[in-house]
């Protein structure tokens, strides 16, 4: 059984109850000529919104015409028409703002042949000077970069990670539900991207703190000597919630938007990068067990293993009765 002593937690004492920090998204289609659609969406961490703002060349010109901003769940979304008396193509632009926080910005500009550019801007590096259609190789990287980064911020999701390992009884055997729950989230994010099926996100959230929940509750069970469920059939039960999470992940993605002309393959890179940071989450927990289980006790470790179960479901509990109230009124989060 693995056992992970309560240490684990100073690595995530304050993000546990934070939600994923999302990069923000500025999307430009080239309409007409030198007229430009700009989609501006940013995210709002932490009940503040991320002070950024796009800066384009001096012969671009904001028009009143389709200028409006509205709420979406937890980003702010800003619409409006730009008009410039050349072409943006080959000039320099920025995001203000971004070198005084952790925020990414994915730019995607599209022309009127429906030809895509995607860069991925950094505090670091916040300027770009949109090129010629993006490569496949460009698309690949941007996408498997955001995947895993979205899950190695997605707390909630790590958790789930985490509780399920408390409740296999050797590493090796947890092969079949990790691949259960690769196999189920695929699934149900590659249905909602495609617009087959769709589930409101607000409820998806609740749904996944739940699901944390029933992993704890199961393996302080285990402990006493109680067999639920999840003992007998983990891969059954995984697979499961894995459709729900699918659905989470699926929400991330349609905020950040994906090229036309490229779907598929941002989908497939998005999910492997997915894929790539849940086993670097995994291979570290096991790396840092295997270190600790030489310099302490096998009693204090048990002891370690059934208070982290606690604090999970406790943290999990606290995210359901927010999330059921934030539903129920409707306010983003």
């Amino acid at each position: 059984m693995l056992r992970i002593l309560p240490l684990l937690l100073l690595f995530y004492n304050n993000a546990l109850f934070a939600h994923t920090v999302k990069p923000a998204y500025l999307n430009i289609q080239n309409i007409k000529n030198y007229n430009y659609n700009i989609t501006w969406k940013i995210p709002i961490n932490k009940d503040e919104t991320t002070l950024l703002s796009p800066q384009f060349p001096n012969d671009c010109q904001k028009s009143s015409q389709n200028n409006y901003s509205l709420n979406d769940k937890n980003i702010i979304i800003h619409h409006w028409l730009l008009s410039c008396s050349e072409s943006l193509r080959g000039k320099e632009m920025s995001i203000k703002g971004m070198e005084d926080g952790i925020t990414d910005v994915l730019v995607r500009f599209e022309d009127q042949d429906k030809n895509s550019y995607i860069e991925r801007l950094t505090p670091t590096k916040n300027r770009f000077t949109i090129k010629a259609e993006t490569s496949g190789i460009g698309t690949i990287k941007t996408y498997t970069f955001l995947g895993v980064k979205h899950i190695l911020l997605g707390f909630d999701h790590l958790l789930f990670i985490l509780a399920l390992m408390f409740i296999i009884p050797k590493w090796q055997i947890l092969v079949k539900p990790i691949t259960a729950f690769t196999l189920a989230h695929s699934i149900t994010l590659g249905l909602s991207i495609l617009g087959y099926v769709h589930l409101p996100s607000s409820f998806i959230e609740v749904l996944i703190a739940l699901s944390i929940i029933i992993l704890a509750v199961e393996g302080i069970h285990l402990h006493h000597g109680k067999k639920g469920l999840s003992i007998h059939y983990p891969w059954l039960v995984v697979f499961i919630f894995g459709l729900l999470h699918g659905f989470g992940f699926a929400t991330v993605l349609t905020e950040l938007g994906l090229p036309e002309n490229s779907i598929l393959l941002a989908l497939s890179f998005f999910n492997l990068g997915i894929e790539v940071g849940q086993l670097l989450f995994i291979f570290t927990l096991l790396l840092f067990y295997a270190l600790v289980k030489k310099i302490i006790p096998n009693s204090r470790l048990i002891q370690g293993r059934i208070v982290l179960l606690y604090i999970l479901g406790t943290t999990a509990s606290y995210w359901f009765i927010e999330r059921i109230y934030l539903m129920i009124n409707q306010q983003p989060y």
